[in-house]
């Protein structure tokens, strides 16, 4: 299990197509990939912070959704619980701001350093 090969590097996925996916795991890949969900959030919160002080407000919003998409992943992984509809359209979306905040984060920098 690489972390290029998750949910959370996807663009869009169906429901079905997730519980396929999570499906071929393995116990210790299951276990790992949970781990991994977990050390995800840190992320989240790390990239977020930085976006919210850069970008303000609508800087948070990237996370937001990245959060929307990685806790039903990990109650999935931890009780079982039914994924969301919504998920792989989540994600795409989440993918979609990132880049986009990460475009202006950019922006800012050039900008603040050309002074």
């Amino acid at each position: 299990l690489s972390p290029g090969n998750t949910l959370d590097v996807r663009l869009f996925y169906s429901r079905e197509e997730a519980y396929q996916w999570l499906k071929t795991l393995t116990s210790n890949q299951r276990n790992y990939y949970l781990i991994n969900e977990y050390l995800d959030v840190g992320y989240t919160l790390s990239y977020s912070m930085i976006f919210l002080l850069v970008l303000g407000p609508l800087g948070l919003i990237p996370g937001i959704l990245d959060l929307i998409e990685t806790i039903p992943i990990i109650l999935h992984l931890e009780n079982g619980n039914e994924l969301p509809t919504y998920l792989g359209i989540v994600s795409g979306v989440k993918w979609i701001t990132g880049v986009i905040a990460m475009a202006f984060v950019i922006l800012k920098f050039v900008r603040w350093k050309k002074g």
